[in-house]
């Protein structure tokens, strides 16, 4: 899909960051700053209730499902629903409640190889062979995946870039202040391809095509130029 298509499948937050315009499930990229630095992040979107909640693995051990309250709790948001049933939409929203439920004590780990990794009936994690942990980007395949909706082929993605390797390091660094022995297991993990957040929002605008690395470029530009990347 075209630059143009996906961007014209891209719903924005308003001013505030209720989400009002959600329908019913949603892959979001948010853009985050640190001083000078910015960058995408990605979750799942989704109603429950009157309300809206959003799905995220903020980093190593910190899974979360939240409601968006009416507070500007980023500073910009996007989104793109998939093109599923509403059945489906809720089954999706129904698995992210669950795996947040189940992870609350069991923490979910963050890993940068990704394949085969889901979840189970139960919620609970299943890694994949070789696989130590999930991003923020391949947990929203993953959950998505679970339900037998997989947005992308995690095998046509190529080596990671210089770039992509000196955004590793600095998640390496920031989780090796927290756990020595986890940071030593993704040094090994560095050449592994990296899907980034924009990707997958780009996957869910061509839904139920699956997405291939190829096939999302252009959809991903779309995704980084409206968050101002």
């Amino acid at each position: 899909m075209s630059r143009e298509a996906v961007s014209q499948r891209i719903c924005l937050a308003g001013a505030k960051t209720e989400c009002g315009a959600l329908r019913k499930l949603g892959v979001a990229a948010a853009r985050m700053t640190r001083g000078d630095r910015a960058w995408t992040h990605a979750g799942i979107l989704y109603r429950w209730g009157r309300g809206i909640r959003f799905f995220e693995l903020k980093s190593h051990h910190e899974l979360s499902d939240e409601p968006i309250t009416d507070e500007p709790v980023r500073p910009s948001v996007l989104w793109v629903e998939p093109r599923i049933q509403p059945e489906r939409a809720f089954l999706v929203a129904t698995r992210c409640q669950l795996v947040a439920r189940r992870h609350r004590e069991k923490k979910i780990p963050y890993g940068f190889r990704y394949n085969r990794t889901s979840f189970d009936e139960q919620g609970i994690i299943r890694l994949g062979a070789g696989e130590v942990g999930l991003t923020c980007a391949t947990i929203v395949d993953a959950v998505f995946a679970s339900e037998r909706l997989p947005l992308l082929d995690p095998n046509t993605w190529p080596p990671p870039d210089a770039e992509d390797k000196k955004t590793r390091r600095g998640v390496i660094a920031d989780i090796r202040k927290r756990d020595r022995e986890h940071a030593d297991i993704l040094e090994a993990e560095i050449e592994a391809p990296r899907i980034r957040p924009e990707e997958v929002v780009a996957a869910a605008a061509i839904h139920p095509t699956i997405g291939t690395f190829e096939t999302l470029v252009d959809g991903a530009a779309a995704v980084t130029d409206r968050l101002g990347l």
